[in-house]
Order: structure tokens, then sequence, then C-alpha cells
């Protein structure tokens, strides 16, 4: 289960304005801060993960996407269920992901 004070992180990003959702990728790579909710997680817990704009890769050589899961408490099925609330409309927004961490992680 996400940890406590990154749950709290997390909704508090989601809300903030801050960043523009999208769907089917971390991120977009003209808009930095255009991210799937995923993308949002990473970017307040590891900033350090994203490769440079210019580079074709998502993460930084050396990210591992299951120690950053350790790291904060995340589990797999809880990863892919914030990734499809993330999908599953994009008119939405980050609301059902919000709904989801609030109820259930």
């Amino acid at each position: 289960m996400l940890k406590p004070e990154i749950k709290a992180k997390f909704l508090e990003a989601l809300r903030s304005g801050k960043y523009t959702h999208v769907r089917g990728r971390f991120r977009d790579w003209d808009k930095t801060t255009c991210m799937c909710a995923t993308g949002v997680l990473i970017d307040i817990t590891r900033p350090d993960a994203w490769a440079p704009i210019e580079d074709s890769a998502n993460f930084a050589e050396g990210f591992s996407m299951a120690a950053w899961q350790d790291e904060i408490g995340l589990t797999t099925n809880e990863f892919w269920d914030i990734v499809a609330c993330n999908d599953l409309d994009m008119a939405l927004g980050y609301e059902h992901v919000i709904q989801y961490v609030e109820n259930k992680l």
C-alpha cells in the first residue's frame, strides 16, 4: 500500500493544476508537465528518474520501476490499477485516479 505521506503528496499534485493529464504514456516530451498519473507519482517521488527531454528513453539509466515501487510502497497490482484509472476516460482527467487513491490506497 502506498505510504501515507506519499499518498498525500500524490493527491495534492493531482489536484494542483500543475500537471496536464495525458494517457497512454508517462509524459509528453514537448511539455514536461503533461503526464499520466503514474508519471506525476514518479515526478513527485523521483524527479531524477526522467531521462533528458532530448533523449528518446522515458527514464534515466539505472532507474528501476520495481525498486521505485518498493520504495514508495506500491504493489504491481496497485500500479496497474492507477494506469487503468488514468486511461479510462480522458474527459475525467485525474478524477478517477483521485477517487481510486482516496478509497483504495
